[in-house]
């Protein structure tokens, strides 16, 4: 978490408009589910406004993979055609299967 913080200080510092997602990783792999979620949604409409599409593939990747880690295999299996809407909603490919809706896909069968 020290690394993110020292990220987050630096891109306020210098006025960086990248949006960063250490915080929201971190709490993804801990399996965190209320935190990353709460840190999505205060990130989402900036990164929409900007249309970073790439990010909510990102970020749907980690919450894959946060649900599989928790055992929620159905959810994790949404993220796909989640990711793939909101990257052709913001001009970007969307030609990309997450892995992590892959792994879920194997545990529902």
């Amino acid at each position: 978490m020290l690394v993110s913080a020292e990220a987050e200080a630096l891109a306020e510092a210098t006025g960086s408009r990248l949006m960063l997602r250490g915080r929201i990783a971190v709490a993804n792999w801990r399996g965190h589910d209320a935190e990353a979620v709460a840190l999505t949604k205060a990130r989402q409409d900036d990164v929409r406004r900007r249309g970073e599409g790439l990010w909510f593939f990102v970020n749907d990747w980690g919450s894959a993979l946060r649900y599989n880690g928790l055992g929620r295999y159905a959810t994790a299996n949404g993220c796909d055609a989640s990711s793939a809407a909101s990257m052709r909603a913001h001009g970007s490919a969307s030609h990309t299967t997450c892995p992590c809706a892959i792994d879920a896909t194997i545990w529902l069968l």
